[in-house]
């Protein structure tokens, strides 16, 4: 069965996310140009066999592991996550702020976004500031 677009940008966006780096679920959904779909993006990297994706790296936009999956528990996002050096309490709350990645101009661009979408994204986000 082929990959979906969808599923293929969520791959490309979380392979971008560097160590020690985090983003929400709907920031990737976003960074895709579909701002609406935080589910769908969870959906794709629990269905996603691929070891060489940081799926670790996703959290939710309140700075929680928020997963419920068996093949990979919250207590392995947390433990991978903090060999990366980012401070993750026992509750699995973060401070997202502090190690959220934000896509630059750039590289939206280089995902094939629409130059409105991008600027939009970046007012969003607020680069520069």
């Amino acid at each position: 069965m082929a990959e979906s677009e969808f599923t293929k940008g969520v791959v490309r966006v979380v392979r971008s996310v560097p160590f020690g780096r985090v983003v929400s679920y709907g920031q990737v959904a976003v960074y895709l140009g579909f701002p609406r779909a935080a589910r769908g993006v969870g959906w794709v990297l629990r269905q996603t066999k691929r070891e060489e994706l940081p799926w670790w790296r996703v959290v939710n936009n309140a700075g929680r592991i928020s997963i419920k999956n068996w093949e990979h528990p919250a207590e392995e996002q947390r433990e991978r996550l903090r060999s990366e050096g980012v401070e993750v309490g026992e509750d699995f709350s973060l401070e997202i702020e502090k190690y959220r990645f934000q896509a630059g101009e750039e590289l939206l661009k280089s995902w094939g976004l629409p130059e409105e979408y991008v600027r939009m994204v970046g007012e969003k986000f607020r680069w520069g500031v």
